[in-house]
Formats: C-alpha cells, structure tokens, sequence
C-alpha cells in the first residue's frame, strides 16, 4: 500500500511539473499495485485511475481517459452515492473529457451536476467550488455563452484570489482564461483590481 501511494503521490508531482510521460508510468503502476492489493471495488482504485485518467488526457489519449473516468466513476457512485465530493471530482473529470472529446452538452450538464454538488457540501467560497465554476466556464464559452462564462471565471477569480493569493498558478490560469473571454466578447482584459 505505502510504495503504491508513494508512486501515486510522486505521480501527481511529476504531472505538475509537466513530466506526463513519467507521470504515466508511475500511475500505472500505482494503479496496478493498488488493484493486487485492493481488487477492483476499493476507492483507492478510482483515485488512482482519476489520476491516470487527467494524465491521459494531458497526453491527447481522450478514449483511454475517458474509459478510465468512467470506470472510476461508477466505483465511487456505488461507494459513496450521488451526493459525495468524490462523485462530485468524478463529474469534473469526466466533463473535462468529454470537452476535448467536443462532446459539449453531456461536459456542460456533468460540470453543472458537479458544481451544484460541490456548492451544497462546501458553500460558495470553497476552492473546489472555484475549480467547479471554471470548469464550466470552459465548456460555456467552447459553447459561445461567452457573458455567462465571463461572470463564471470573475466568481472563480475573485475566489481563488482570497484562497490562494496574488501568484498563484491557478489564479494565473483563471486570469488567462478570463482574458480570452473578454477579448472574444470585444472587452479589454480586466485588471486584478477592478474584479
């Protein structure tokens, strides 16, 4: 259990640090280790092939990534049931999937079902609920509800901004996105102060 987890938690660094091939590996064999240990049923299992799964996706391999999610989570809804942050994650990750996949509408109605789960368990100034909002802010402006999706990444700033700070990379990637939105919609890009 310690190396299949210790591989997990390297894994996850590795995927940060933008090192996806390496990445991969670590998770696939975490994943393998955990389902020798665990069998298939374990909510370790899920984590581990989430996990896998955003690398996949990272990579380009949307099919494989999305088998992965999939299976990871129909695990955790008979684990936990509809209402758990883990479904909730799930939900997110799918969505994202599905996404690159260009498979809009079933991504928006998944991010919506998360996010709605997300502020009922955490409340709206929760950093899983910020994740929520700008995740379905991607699908809302790759949809061309581009006012909707500006609102959506100003709540995911402004959040974001108490929780993590000024530099940040996630607040980084909301203003980016934030930006892009604004000048598809003809607006200047907005200044940290004016949100």
């Amino acid at each position: 259990r310690a190396v299949a987890m210790g591989r997990s938690n390297l894994a996850l660094v590795l995927k940060d640090l933008g090192e996806l091939a390496a990445a991969r590996q670590l998770f696939e064999q975490a994943l393998a280790s955990s389902l020798k240990t665990y069998g298939e049923g374990h909510p370790a299992i899920a984590r581990r092939r989430h996990n896998l799964a955003l690398v996949l996706k990272d990579l380009g391999e949307l099919a494989a990534a999305r088998q992965l999610v999939e299976q990871a989570l129909a695990s955790d809804l008979k684990t936990y049931g509809e209402d758990h942050r883990a479904v909730a994650k799930g939900h997110n990750n799918l969505a994202l999937v599905l996404k690159d996949l260009g498979e809009l509408a079933a991504a928006r109605q998944l991010v919506e079902q998360a996010l709605a789960s997300d502020l009922k368990t955490y409340g709206e100034d929760h950093p899983e609920v910020a994740t929520g909002r700008h995740n379905l802010a991607l699908v809302l402006k790759d949809l061309g509800e581009l006012v909707t999706a500006r609102q959506l990444f100003e709540q995911a700033l402004v959040s974001d901004l108490k929780t993590y700070g000024e530099d940040h990379p996630k607040v980084a990637r909301v203003r980016h996105n934030l930006a892009r939105v604004r000048q598809d919609l003809g607006e200047p890009a907005v200044a940290a102060d004016e949100i």
